[in-house]
Formats: structure tokens, C-alpha cells, sequence
């Protein structure tokens, strides 16, 4: 079954190189709070980072260990919420309703209460 294992690597691949040119285009988020045991929020070196163009909110993450509940709230209270298992958390692409206009905080948050909040305005 190595065939299958190396399309599944270049469909990887693929899907790797594309998201990062997205990512390319699209404007950092900033974000603070803790993520490890070391509190790192004075350099903000964090595991994850966050890119938000027009329409796509894109999260990638190097912490392999840890699951992200994504939360995206504003004014009319939460409009997304889903957790994404370790497994699944490397590149986390959301696609953002057209319909949301205004100021949104974004919160990841994982399974031992570590967090990193950003805000952004759509």
C-alpha cells in the first residue's frame, strides 16, 4: 500500500502549500494569553497563529498534543464555536459569514485551560 500512502502525502502536501499561499495574502492576527506552562505572552511566541483575509478566518497550529476549541464571538453573542482534535489541528480553515459585520473576538482555548485571544473587525 505504499501508493497509497504517497498520495496521501502528496495530498498533503498540496493541501499545505496552497493554505500557506491563502495565508499569504492574509493579515496576522494578534493575539495574547497563555498557551504552555510558560507564560510567553511578553514575546508572543505562540504554537498557533491566526490569519484573517476578507472571508477566511485561517488558524495553523505546531502544538501537536493539544485539542483547540475555537470560539468567534461579537455583539450578538457566539457565532462559531467547534473543537478540532489534535489530530486535525494543524490548519484550521474557517470560512466567515458575509453576513457578520462589526468587532469579534476570537478565543482558542485547549484541554487544560490554556487560552490565546485575539480581535479582529469583519
Amino acid at each position: 500500500m505504499k501508493t497509497h500512502h504517497d498520495f496521501k502525502g502528496l495530498l498533503l502536501c498540496c493541501f499545505l502549500f496552497f493554505g500557506m499561499v491563502g495565508v499569504a495574502f492574509a493579515d496576522e492576527l494578534p493575539l495574547g494569553g497563555q498557551w504552555d506552562k510558560h507564560d510567553r505572552s511578553i514575546a508572543n511566541e505562540y504554537p498557533i497563529s491566526a490569519f484573517l483575509d476578507a472571508s477566511t478566518l485561517t488558524i495553523q497550529s505546531t502544538d501537536r498534543f493539544s485539542d483547540i476549541t475555537v470560539r468567534i464571538s461579537g455583539a450578538e453573542g457566539i457565532v462559531y464555536e467547534a473543537m478540532y482534535p489534535a489530530e486535525n489541528s494543524a490548519c484550521i480553515i474557517i470560512s466567515l459569514d458575509s453576513s457578520l459585520h462589526g468587532e469579534y473576538t476570537l478565543e482558542l482555548t485547549n484541554q487544560w485551560g490554556c487560552y490565546l485571544v485575539g480581535e479582529f473587525e469583519l
